[in-house]
């Protein structure tokens, strides 16, 4: 399994990127989030041939913005539908509801499968942990002898990784982190640390030019070996 991240950052953090990956499990290529600069970003790269499918965390305009830009790709210059996979029925009707307004007829340019389809994918509900009533999901990827957990962005790190079940072998978590307190739609990054001892974790989805001398949190930006660019 392998994991690459297209951008870090946050809504406003354009600089480094709105946070999104490629995770290869099962010889698949998925592409975890498609935010504003994520299609300029897969095409800079010349990515955009090599995702196999594409999996959302919630739909906030960071994660979801260049979606139908990277669907219409797919159809128009690579002939085939994209394969838009969902863990739930209430987020397939969602992620419909939201491509309506750009592509009115999605079902002719995506193909909506579950989840379950792709061996070794698990989803965490995380409804109204990150968004006010607002749907979204943490995703647990796991082969052979390695399990890579991706947050998406949550407020309540305790909430995700109380749920973490013993495992053996590699656990690596990729956590939305924060740098300032209160701020609830986010984990906050000493919040995050008290599981330091349980857990190998990276923070993403911030700055990281903003990162506090105290934060003992590693940031995914300072690990090349899991940037692209």
């Amino acid at each position: 399994m392998e994991i690459q991240f297209l951008g870090v950052g946050g809504a406003f953090d354009f600089l480094v990127g709105n946070s999104a990956a490629i995770l290869t499990i099962n010889q698949q290529k998925i592409l975890i989030d498609c935010g504003h600069t994520v299609y300029p970003a897969l095409r800079q790269h010349q990515l955009s041939e090599s995702i196999d499918a594409i999996l959302i965390t919630h739909l906030h305009d960071d994660h979801a913005g260049s979606l139908s830009t990277f669907c219409y790709h797919q159809y128009f210059l690579m002939g085939k539908k994209a394969k838009l996979l969902y863990p739930e029925e209430i987020f397939r009707e969602e992620l419909y509801q939201y491509l309506c307004f750009s592509m009115q007829t999605p079902e002719k340019f995506v193909d909506f499968v579950p989840i379950s389809t792709i061996q070794g994918i698990e989803a965490i509900d995380t409804y109204n942990k990150h968004s006010e009533d607002m749907q979204s999901y943490s995703y647990i990827f796991v082969e052979s002898q390695e399990r890579i957990v991706y947050s998406g962005d949550i407020g309540d790190c305790d909430f995700l990784l109380q749920q973490i079940k013993p495992f053996d072998g590699k656990t690596t978590v990729f956590m939305d982190t924060c740098f300032y307190p209160g701020v609830k739609p986010h984990a906050y990054y000493l919040e995050i640390a008290k599981w330091l001892d349980r857990f190998t974790i990276f923070g993403y989805h911030n700055n990281p030019e903003q990162n506090p001398s105290d934060n003992p949190v590693p940031l995914v930006w300072h690990q090349p070996q899991w940037r692209i660019g």
